[in-house]
């Protein structure tokens, strides 16, 4: 995501949060991991504490890439105290990271390959200074003002590699303003399951319900850049097929998608319940 982007974003995702006072208890360290990561180009992960008694994470990792945008792995695991020594090719452990570590987290990103990453936050970081802001999106654990997670990742396939990777942290979609900002800052990262937390929510804060979730499955794709389709020369959208595409597809919302245009589709989509409405206005600002 651009810069500028990723900027707006975040200062809309810090708008909408309450940063917690002197007073307050300070979240456990462990809370660093909480929220939305990108890994590498196509790769997100979503890590979230689902009790604080056990300290349990819910880690969920998916594709973005436009062609295969899917879930890659779902799990349920407790952090690791210290980096795991990966095996081979990996001929040495990360010493540059501070308290516990989430993984080891695998996926099957194609036929015959296997990766594989742990993730920890960098020694540089001073855990004294870290801002907590409450989450409405995030039960267990605040968010944390760091911006990046440092640690390993191992590929095997045929041979395979090792190599250090820095996780950044993305706009949340439990988080971000239902604004157009908000929703530009998710469409952004061209992830459906992403987009459909969002519109979720956007769904919950008019007071609706989601009757079927294959209305809404269907729904999200056109609203986060991920489709088969391209602008044509002589006007409207095909497929990308089409002898009359622009150009090649941008994987990124056309120019008529907005919150505005959102909402006015929601109020007829036959998958949604309006029945009862909570908010008569219609701004959407939280």
């Amino acid at each position: 995501m651009p810069n500028s982007a990723l900027v707006v974003s975040l200062i809309a995702f810090g708008a909408s949060l309450q940063t917690f006072g002197a007073d307050a208890t300070t979240p456990p360290l462990d809370c660093v991991f909480e929220g939305v990561w990108k890994i590498d180009a196509n790769v997100i992960l979503q890590m979230m504490k689902t009790s604080a008694s056990t300290g349990q994470w819910q880690l969920d990792l998916y594709s973005t890439d436009p062609h295969f945008n899917n879930d890659y792995n779902h799990s349920i695991k407790t952090l690791l105290a210290k980096p795991p020594d990966m095996g081979y090719p990996c001929t040495n452990v990360r010493n540059d990271t501070q308290g516990s570590v989430a993984g080891v987290i695998q996926w099957t990103p194609g036929a015959g390959e296997m990766d594989s990453m742990w993730l920890a936050l960098p020694a540089s970081v001073s855990v004294a200074k870290i801002i907590w802001n409450d989450s409405p999106g995030h039960e267990v654990c605040p968010i944390a003002d760091v911006t990046e997670l440092h640690g390993m990742h191992k590929l095997v396939v045929v041979s395979g590699g090792c190599s250090d990777i820095v996780a950044k942290r993305m706009p949340d979609p439990l988080d971000v303003s239902l604004t157009d900002m908000g929703y530009m800052a998710v469409a952004s990262l061209t992830w459906t399951e992403g987009m459909k937390m969002y519109i979720r929510r956007v769904i919950a804060h008019k007071g609706w319900k989601v009757t079927d979730e294959g209305g809404l499955s269907g729904f999200a794709p056109w609203y986060c850049g991920v489709g088969d389709w391209c602008n044509l020369t002589a006007g409207g959208v095909g497929n990308c097929s089409d002898p009359g595409c622009a150009a090649a597809p941008c994987w990124a919302p056309p120019h008529y998608q907005s919150m505005t245009h959102m909402l006015e589709e929601l109020n007829t989509a036959a998958w949604v319940d309006r029945s009862t409405t909570l908010e008569a206005s219609a701004s959407l600002l939280v």
